[in-house]
């Protein structure tokens, strides 16, 4: 087949299949690339919940501190999609979590890209303090969503932390391991609370992120308590995650190093430009050297049959897949000259 490109850096491809049992051909058009336009841009809410315990001050693999190496993959990936991306209409947002008093947003709200330096700089005032209370501060991103998230913007949300819960509850209300204001863990490792307790904060986090909506969710942990997939970090972790509400993507990552965190900070990024598209409107005459054969008896006879599918990968370096159950046809009169919306679905995200 033929192949050329549009704007926005959309590729269109197109080949004939022969049928060898009526000698007809099958014409195959397909569309891949950018998912956005530069004259419709899309919309984009990056909503980042950063730990803020103690222990960030610990270092990372590699020299520099966990809480300096978050700061620095934030900024680096505010400046990456900023400078390298117009079809995308994105504003950033921070909540920095500790203990429940320190559970709180960072700066004034949200920041877009005209204001990308003054959000990187609040990223950088953000100061360590005791406690970790995951369940506070994805209680403060559900809030942050809920109350200021733009209703038709992709809502990702990335949950960074260096250490296990040592807290639960505050915001206003107690559940069955405490409000968030007694907190023993003073010194290492966990004074005053054994791994029954530390499992029941992890719970807590997991009942309450069953209440977040947003569009994909990642959960990144930093350092010791993280390396390995058996790592007790690693296991609260994935239960979170495996908490998220179905049909929500989610993607748990370990970084103990400045490199892994900047890989993750990659897949971020990636995932940022791939959701930023809410149409793409592809326009193809088939071509003049074919002629189309209609539908011969039924219903629909003297009409065109155009099948159209979904396929997907999951990176950029996968091959695409087929999604089942996504395909619709339609039946097109020959005189028709205008086209007709199509939405299709993988039972995730919908693509018209």
């Amino acid at each position: 087949g033929d192949s050329g490109s549009t704007e926005a850096n959309v590729t269109v491809g197109k080949s004939a299949v022969l049928d060898q049992e009526t000698g007809n051909y099958t014409l195959e058009l397909s569309v891949t690339g950018d998912r956005g336009s530069t004259t419709a841009e899309s919309q984009v809410d990056v909503l980042f919940i950063i730990d803020r315990s103690a222990s960030m001050q610990y270092s990372i693999y590699g020299g520099t501190t966990r809480m300096a190496a978050v700061k620095d993959a934030v900024s680096t990936l505010v400046d990456s999609i900023n400078n390298t991306d117009d079809s995308i209409d994105v504003r950033y947002r921070a909540i920095q979590f500790s203990d429940a008093d320190g559970t709180k947003t960072v700066g004034d709200g949200w920041y877009t890209e005209n204001r990308a330096s003054r959000f990187k700089t609040q990223v950088n005032n953000i100061t360590t303090n005791e406690g970790t209370n995951w369940e506070a501060g994805i209680h403060e991103g559900i809030d942050v969503l809920k109350n200021s998230g733009r209703p038709n913007a992709t809502q990702i949300v990335v949950f960074l932390s260096d250490g296990v819960p040592t807290y639960s509850g505050g915001f206003g209300r107690e559940n069955e391991h405490g409000d968030g204001s007694d907190h023993e863990n003073t010194d290492w490792p966990y004074v005053g609370q054994d791994e029954d307790t530390i499992s029941g904060f992890a719970d807590d986090a997991a009942e309450e992120i069953q209440n977040l909506d947003c569009d994909y969710f990642f959960a990144i942990g930093i350092g010791s308590d993280f390396s390995g997939s058996e790592s007790r970090g690693r296991t609260y972790m994935n239960r979170l995650a495996n908490h998220v509400k179905d049909g929500i993507p989610t993607r748990v990552l370990s970084a103990n190093s400045e490199d892994d965190l900047k890989s993750a900070f990659d897949a971020i990024e990636e995932v940022t430009r791939f959701f930023a598209a809410n149409t793409v409107e592809m326009v193809d005459p088939l071509s003049d050297y074919a002629d189309l054969v209609a539908v011969a008896d039924g219903a629909n006879a003297g009409k065109y049959e155009i099948t159209l599918g979904l396929e997907k990968r999951e990176s950029t370096d996968a091959e695409y897949t087929p999604i089942e159950n996504a395909e619709q046809t339609l039946y097109v009169s020959k005189d028709d000259t205008t086209g007709a919306p199509v939405t299709l679905t993988d039972g995730v995200e919908s693509v018209p």
